[in-house]
């Protein structure tokens, strides 16, 4: 019956392509069609002419619309790696940025730093201080009593309390074991008592946000889940207080990468792929090659002095767990100035040598080590987020983050030093992603779905997040440009 029916079958007609499951790469299927109805071909005055190369990932519909795109784009494990030995980075030695050439980003090197009084941020730091000294001292003398109380227990029950010396001794490790679990229950545990590290690190963090003097320059990258040295995206979040001179909305420049040669190399075993999923505007799909050229120049223009202007501002990079990232930037090709120099520990203001800012090192400095994840935080501090592990969001949330941690308002507010409040909040996070279902955001396509089973209009249908989309360029000079909607220099 089968062999009838394909014999009836026009010669014309191509069998189509089977989707193979077991593929870890999903290639684009320039044979594959999506399947909604054809629309009206546009006219050649249309700011997008439609691309038929536009691509879908495969049958199960992870669709990938890239505007422009080229028709002969390749992509792929060979074609990145291929890539990767064809990078010319030739603004890495002369730590020039074709920025300077606009002329709003031109003006901010001639702005000077001007100083802003600081008593209310002395005041407030003082106060910190004494009371984490309190509080620490209250919580020490608690700890004791806990511990003291257990070794009556042993006393009681056994004669004597073990030796933590030993460590086969069966009432040695139970007692080893009972505790580390009351240690791990008590609240609070200050882990950034005056005079530690950890707390001069929070110490000078707030100071270098207060005296709104800091470029803050944020970035995260994504990279491929099989192939760790592929990197698939680079989100980049940038506050620039040159630009931030009054107002109370903070204004920064955000900007989402997608490496074109890793335009089929979809993430789906250990995190969700979200190249498509970016907040803060359009996606740019540009070369490797590119890529390096557009990150390198923000880096230069932003993170390096050009004008004796400009060396009255600090600058830091800022992000979640950042070395890995910069270890990323520098794989592909990115040069990072001063990359050994590098202020990690905010002890010692160097000229010219950025400071780095990593919102987990603070969050564990603070709060311990449980739930530091970026998404976590941002839940326990009550920040509305969405679509993370898209570089480009958590480029920008990574950036909110700091900002609200080191708001000296936001921390009165919302009690940020009320550690033990948060530690057992924290706590209560992890207990309760362990029994309950996670609640996450419906997807708009599957009400569509849904809807068009039930027969309802889709006129009846509250779309939900719809995003900006991605776009190729053929330069990271075309791509910089497509970004600069508004220079505040419009009348």
């Amino acid at each position: 019956m089968l062999k009838q029916f394909i014999q009836l079958l026009p010669l014309s007609s191509p069998m189509p392509k089977r989707f193979n499951p077991k593929n870890t790469v999903r290639p684009f299927h320039r044979g594959h069609y999506s399947k909604r109805p054809p629309r009206q071909q546009q006219t050649s005055s249309s700011s997008y002419p439609r691309n038929d190369y536009a691509r879908q990932m495969d049958s199960k519909n992870d669709l990938l619309h890239v505007r422009n795109l080229p028709k002969d784009t390749r992509h792929g494990m060979a074609m990145y790696k291929a890539a990767t030995t064809k990078v010319k980075n030739t603004l890495a030695k002369s730590q020039e940025s074709w920025i300077n050439k606009f002329p709003h980003f031109e003006r901010l090197n001639h702005i000077t730093y001007t100083p802003r009084v600081m008593e209310p941020l002395e005041t407030y730091l003082t106060q910190v201080e004494a009371y984490y000294k309190m509080l620490q001292k209250k919580s020490n003398e608690s700890l004791a009593r806990k511990i003291d109380y257990l070794d009556s227990q042993w006393v009681e029950q056994s004669g004597k309390v073990p030796d933590v010396k030993l460590t086969d001794d069966k009432d040695s490790i139970t007692y080893k074991k009972q505790l580390k679990d009351l240690k791990k229950n008590h609240y609070p545990t200050v882990y950034c008592s005056p005079g530690a590290t950890t707390f001069d690190y929070l110490h000078r963090s707030i100071e270098l946000l207060a005296s709104r003097s800091t470029i803050l320059f944020s970035f995260d990258i994504e990279a491929f889940e099989l192939d760790n040295s592929v990197v698939t995206e680079v989100g980049i979040s940038i506050f620039d207080p040159r630009e931030n001179m009054t107002g109370y909305v903070p204004i920064t420049r955000n900007f989402h990468i997608i490496v074109s040669e890793a335009l089929s190399l979809r993430n789906k075993k250990w995190v969700c792929d979200l190249k498509e999923c970016y907040l803060m505007g359009q996606s740019l799909v540009l070369s490797l090659n590119e890529t390096v050229e557009f990150v390198q120049s923000l880096i230069n223009y932003y993170m390096v002095e050009a004008t004796e202007e400009s060396r009255t501002w600090n600058r830091a990079y800022v992000g979640h767990n950042i070395d890995g990232d910069i270890n990323w930037l520098q794989k592909i090709g990115v040069e990072i100035p001063f990359a050994t120099k590098l202020n990690k520990t905010l002890n010692e203001s160097i000229k010219g040598i950025p400071y780095v800012l990593d919102t987990m090192k603070l969050y564990n400095g603070c709060y311990g080590p449980n739930g530091g994840s970026l998404g976590k935080i941002l839940r326990l501090f009550g920040l509305p987020h969405a679509f993370l592990h898209n570089a480009g969001n958590d480029a920008h949330y990574t950036l909110e983050l700091l900002m609200h941690m080191c708001d000296i308002n936001f921390r009165i507010q919302y009690g940020l030093d009320d550690l033990d409040k948060f530690q057992r909040r924290a706590q209560e996070f992890i207990d309760r992603s362990k029994i309950e279902p996670k609640v996450l955001p419906i997807s708009y396509s599957i009400t569509m779905k849904d809807a068009a089973k039930a027969n309802k209009p889709k006129k009846d249908l509250v779309p939900q997040t719809e995003f900006g989309g991605s776009k190729w360029f053929a330069t990271a000079n075309d791509a910089f440009e497509s970004t600069i909607e508004y220079t505040g220099n419009l009348f």
